[in-house]
């Protein structure tokens, strides 16, 4: 079990991976539209009042797009022999532990706490916050620390692999990558939407 959960890639080749990956793709952006969330980044999961279909999907897309153009562009530099597939693969399947959380939103109900907190904020005012809200929103950041922890090193575990990364400065590597990456798709998400 542990080796299905941090490190699947250990174990099964990209030939299994990149299906078990687009199928959980297509199930989590599915999920995200039901529950009325959005992946508007690679690290990034926001409730809205309004989702779109196809909105998740091309979420997904560009993170997935994203992750892969700076991992692949970060594994060549360290090793020319890193092969894309290996980079795609982990990009598809490390992000499997966040679609789980949208679940969360079950009857729009992070959506609501969110809205009472944001309501209970004025300017000048010191804000009135029942502590339902905050153990609500307490758990679920928690709870989303959690998934991100598990996201990233599975993320960083087939980035090590595939491109024979070693020491400190491969992690700072990627952790750049990664941050490059969240930026990159929250620039394209918006574009995207604002056409």
């Amino acid at each position: 079990m542990k080796v299905l959960l941090f490190n699947p890639f250990s174990k099964y080749s990209e030939k299994t991976l990149v299906p078990v990956g687009i199928v959980f793709t297509i199930l989590g952006s599915y999920l995200a539209y039901y529950f009325q969330a959005r992946f508007d980044g690679v690290l990034d999961l926001h409730f809205a009042p309004k989702v779109q279909i196809w909105q998740p999907l091309a979420d997904n897309g560009i993170n997935i797009l994203c992750l892969t153009l700076f991992l692949v562009i970060l594994a060549k530099y360290v090793n020319a022999k890193t092969r894309l597939i290996d980079i795609l693969t982990a990009a598809t399947v490390a992000r499997i532990p966040l679609y789980f959380l949208p679940f969360a939103n079950y009857n729009n109900y992070m959506l609501t706490m969110t809205e009472k907190l944001m309501a209970s904020i004025r300017p000048g005012e010191i804000p009135n916050i029942s502590l339902t809200v905050i153990s609500v929103l307490l758990l679920f950041a928690l709870f989303t620390i959690l998934f991100l922890i598990v996201y990233l090193i599975l993320l960083y575990r087939v980035f090590k692999v595939a491109a024979n990364a070693k020491g400190t400065k491969s992690i700072v590597l990627f952790a750049l990558c990664i941050i490059l990456a969240e930026i990159c798709s929250k620039f394209l998400i918006y574009t995207f939407n604002a056409l």
